[in-house]
């Protein structure tokens, strides 16, 4: 009979529990660390899917160097969203995320530093200099700045974070057994429960993408940003001295894990060994483009929660994290997969048909899917549910490629309507363009034959051909074109449309994508004041223009009405969704084709576009 587990106590030795159970509380500590690790490279602009890998490798790298000893999770650090903050002008310049990854790299090497003095001169002696009254003040303040996202966080849905708080509560005070160890993952389930009967889980965006994608983006890694530039020295002297403030957060949630456990993890594996681990996970973060890792102080709430104290759950969550950056999700959220109530059907069909043949055993033994022994149930419920999984799979692949099939033909579509309007309307201007220049000489002859009375009039009408002549003369011809024909329109239904551009700086690109990003981006300005009832309040303007080696568009419009957003991108008011919205995705795409990005904000009732593209020095 099998020895009953007092979960009262301490558990040192998960394996004791059991294979599923060790990998449920793998899930369950991985969960419990995936809020506060995400968040950081949702307020600073990195990848969530590098994040993720950094922290998983991270996590492994600092066990692997500490002996597999001390039970805690690396996470992305809080302390360096101020650093991040000033490199990137507050998230204007993300073009100089990959200077704050190199200086973040660089301050994993502070940690290495301070370990090899520990190592040289003994740990009592350093730890002179980081008394508790120094570090407790500053982990008291670290925690302090995350208290405004938990509110945050908390406020878009107070009824799911009270069911998630109560669960884990009524788990944790009244459960036995594993219910008493899984409060955590059983709080997550019963709230996305709640969220599920309430509405508030949004399908539209679980089908994003592929299902898997590599983690990594070049434009992104510190390794690329290490040079003698303005900008990596700024970086470096911004973000290398928080460090500092880190290490002494490491040496308190150090010293905290180890009273939690009863161990002494300072003395064994040494301070020197937990630095070391975490520095070198730090500086690894910061050369693939995530952000610092750091010892987590929820890592050690986790483990005053379910007393399993075992490194072994630790690691099996940091494989978690690495598996789950694979998620192609992460990478791409900004074009969510519609689920519509046919291809819902269908895929419950699927399921429920592959787990009905998975159990045939347990009503009829002659069928080709059951058996009679548990070795045959156990192999046929295996390879049936593996084949439902790659039936599941190659269903949700179908469905991607329909829907980017879908909108690669609403894409081009657009992009010829707006070329065939820039061609529509070049013909026009330029029959245009030879009445007024015959006009000319027709006053010219008038002009000898009339009076003076008349003088006035032709004089008026020399000045209105001027006039035209004038406007909208950018130095590029595609510009000028657009700008002359959405202005005649404008002035016909009473919209102020101005423009300052430096035309001869978009040379680079080509006719089509021209027409495609302006056309696009004053026909949805235009929509939007259009919708105004004062013609005062229907104002336009557009810049171009070049600043150092960028090439800055900015078209601002008036707007009434709150703005929603969908992902990167503003929430269409048409009917159907399905087939609006690709006039903005369009100007994604010619941004991100020249290398540039393109960014959408808004201020009271003023909507701004801004697309940023690079220079290339000739």
């Amino acid at each position: 009979m099998a020895e009953k587990i007092d979960y009262s106590k301490g558990i040192y030795d998960a394996k004791q529990l059991g294979t599923p159970k060790l990998l449920i509380l793998g899930a369950q500590h991985m969960f419990a660390m995936f809020g506060a690790t995400v968040l950081v490279p949702l307020l600073t602009g990195l990848s969530v899917s590098t994040t993720l890998l950094c922290a998983g490798l991270g996590t492994l790298l600092f066990h692997f160097l500490c002996k597999g000893k001390v039970p805690a999770f690396l996470g992305s650090s809080f302390a360096y969203l101020g650093g991040f903050t000033i490199v990137t002008n507050g998230g204007a310049n993300p073009e100089n995320l990959p200077y704050a990854c190199a200086a973040v790299a660089l301050s994993g090497l502070v940690y290495v530093l301070f370990s090899g003095l520990i190592t040289a001169f003994g740990i009592r002696k350093m730890m002179k200099f980081f008394p508790p009254v120094v570090t407790g003040p500053i982990i008291i303040a670290i925690g302090l700045i995350l208290a405004p996202s938990a509110i945050n966080n908390c406020q878009s849905n107070w009824l799911l974070a009270f069911v998630a708080l109560a669960t884990v509560i009524v788990c944790n005070i009244w459960g036995k057994g594993m219910v008493k160890i899984l409060p955590i993952l059983i709080g997550v389930l019963v709230s996305y429960a709640v969220a599920l009967v309430t509405g508030a889980v949004d399908f539209q965006t679980i089908g994003a993408a592929a299902w898997f994608g590599i983690p990594l983006h070049k434009d992104s890694m510190g390794l690329f940003a290490i040079d003698g530039s303005e900008t990596f020295i700024s970086a470096v002297f911004t973000i290398v001295p928080i460090a500092l403030a880190t290490m002494m957060e490491h040496i308190g949630d150090i010293a905290a894990i180890s009273a939690t456990t009863g161990k002494n993890y300072i003395r064994d594996p040494g301070l020197n060994k937990t630095l070391l681990g975490d520095g070198l996970a730090t500086a690894m973060a910061g050369l693939l483009g995530g952000p610092a890792n750091t010892t987590y102080g929820e890592n050690t709430g986790v483990l005053a929660l379910t007393k399993i104290y075992d490194p072994l759950v630790i690691r099996i969550a940091a494989v978690y994290g690495a598996v789950f950056a694979l998620e192609r999700n992460y990478n791409d959220i900004a074009s969510p997969l519609h689920v519509h109530k046919k291809e819902f059907l269908s895929t419950l069909f699927i399921g429920v048909a592959v787990y009905a043949a998975s159990n045939l055993s347990y009503v009829s033994p002659d069928t080709p899917f059951s058996g009679k022994m548990t070795a045959e149930i156990y192999n046929i419920r295996t390879l049936v549910d593996l084949g439902g999984m790659a039936i599941l799979f190659a269903h949700h692949m179908q469905l991607v490629e329909y829907r980017r099939k879908k909108e690669r033909d609403a894409l081009q579509n657009v992009l010829q309507a707006q070329y065939a309007q820039y061609r529509s309307a070049q013909d026009s201007i330029d029959l245009i363009n030879k009445k007024y220049h015959d006009l000319k000489h027709q006053i010219a002859v008038l002009r000898s034959e009339t009076s003076e009375e008349k003088a006035h009039y032709l004089d008026a009408m020399e000045q209105e051909i001027r006039s035209y002549e004038a406007q909208n003369k950018t130095g590029n011809e595609v510009l000028d074109t657009i700008l002359t024909s959405k202005s005649l329109y404008c002035q016909q239904h009473g919209i102020t449309l101005t423009c300052v551009a430096d035309g001869a700086a978009l040379d680079f690109m080509d006719t089509m994508d021209l027409c495609s990003l302006f056309g696009n981006a004053l026909d949805n300005a235009i929509e939007s004041v259009e919708k105004l009832p004062d013609s005062e309040q229907r104002l336009i303007h557009l810049v171009v223009a070049r600043q150092k080696s960028f090439l800055w568009i900015r078209v601002e419009n008036t707007y009434d009405g709150a703005f929603q957003a969908d992902g990167t991108l503003p929430k269409t008011t048409k009917t159907d969704a399905r087939y609006h919205g690709y006039g903005l995705k369009s100007i994604y795409d010619t941004a991100e084709k020249y290398g540039g990005t393109a960014e959408i904000t808004t201020q009271e009732n003023q909507f701004t576009l801004k697309v940023l593209f690079p220079i290339k020095q000739k």
